[in-house]
């Protein structure tokens, strides 16, 4: 059986995809993180939030470039016109890759007090 059931830290990091909710959760004092999607559900988890999440692991593939590799691995840093041409320029000679996302699939989530 594929089922999970984890207690963590809601952080800074929530988004929307693909009319779903994402999040990042913090577990074990910022050991771990286990992004937690929530399906065509509006969601409203705060940060620093504890919560106890029940769900299964799903994993989904995406074909990424190394322009929005960086572009994502970078989103919260300055511009930074020098590295934006060195990237350009090995994206040209780079295909993109496969790259996996491990997720859990919320079913119940329980906020603690």
């Amino acid at each position: 059986m594929n089922q999970v059931t984890i207690e963590g830290t809601v952080t800074n990091d929530i988004w929307t995809y693909s009319g779903d909710t994402l999040f990042r959760l913090r577990y074990d004092d910022g050991n771990a993180f286990f992004t937690i999607r929530f399906r065509n559900l509006p969601l409203d988890v705060k940060p620093g939030t504890r919560i106890v999440i029940t769900g299964e692991l799903i994993s989904r593939e995406q074909r990424v470039d190394l322009e929005d590799f960086v572009r994502r691995a970078t989103r919260n840093g300055e511009p930074d016109e020098e590295l934006d041409e060195l990237v350009k320029k090995l994206a040209r000679r780079l295909e993109p890759v496969n790259r996996s996302y491990t997720e859990i699939l919320a079913r119940e989530i329980r906020t603690l007090r």
